[in-house]
């Protein structure tokens, strides 16, 4: 992405119309947050379309009883009339801009996904990486089950770390999900045969042992790198009394 232009517009209601505007129907591609909620306006926007619709209903109803009370004609009828035509207004409003949403999505999704089979579509998929990461070093392990831990960085990774572990399934499964820190970091290296490092992308995966050593951590004599593939590597602990295996 490039930016080729900055142009400072004049400040006015033309312009904070337009702007709200703008972020009412801008679109944001669904990701693995909008099961549970998808917002459809950028957080921080200037006006949100649901308050805006209740205070335009609400400001159509108190300007037609105003108009009553001040001409001392009340009647029960054109209340009701604005209240039902301004709530239908806002509605088709609203569904308008959810739908515009949902075409833009389905845009999206036959993009990303149209005529590719399972495989190819995982790789298309938001955390494709960690897709292809988990089929390569699945490969790399023994054919029983293998319980392995998943350590992490920075702190806010966790989301990544346990889809890397979902992807793992059914082959493999990782019973313990925690940050890189000393504390995790000793007793993992006791529990497990396998370890899988999943790091930022600030570390250099280019060297052996970047992903322990551009955090602080030195890698002992009793761990093995098996794979190493940003954004993730693998390593296998070697216990006492037993042999290296490739």
């Amino acid at each position: 992405m490039k930016l080729h232009e900055v142009r400072l517009e004049p400040y006015g209601v033309g312009q904070v119309v337009k702007t709200v505007w703008g972020e009412w129907t801008a679109f944001k591609v669904w990701d693995q947050s909008s099961i549970n909620v998808y917002r459809g306006v950028a957080k921080g926007a200037l006006l949100y379309p649901v308050p805006a619709a209740a205070l335009w209903v609400a400001f159509s109803i108190a300007l037609v009883w105003l108009g009553q009370l001040a001409t001392r004609r009340y009647r029960q009828s054109p209340l009701l009339l604005t209240a039902t035509i301004a709530t239908v207004t806002v509605w088709i409003l609203l569904d308008g801009l959810w739908l515009q949403q949902l075409l833009r999505q389905n845009v999206e999704t036959r993009y990303l996904f149209a005529g590719k089979t399972l495989h190819e579509k995982k790789l298309a998929d938001w955390d494709g990486e960690y897709y292809a990461f988990a089929s390569a070093i699945k490969e790399l392990l023994p054919a029983e089950r293998t319980e392995i831990g998943i350590l992490y960085t920075p702190a806010d990774s966790s989301p990544m770390a346990h889809r890397a572990r979902i992807h793992l399934l059914p082959e493999h499964h990782a019973t313990s999900i925690h940050p890189l820190n000393n504390r995790y970091w000793k007793s993992a290296k006791k529990r497990f045969s396998y370890l899988i490092i999943l790091t930022g992308p600030g570390a250099d995966l280019t060297r052996t042992d970047a992903p322990l050593d551009s955090l602080g951590f030195n890698k002992s004599n009793d761990m093995h790198l098996l794979h190493i593939e940003e954004p993730a590597a693998l390593y296998r602990i070697v216990k006492r009394g037993s042999e290296v295996q490739p």
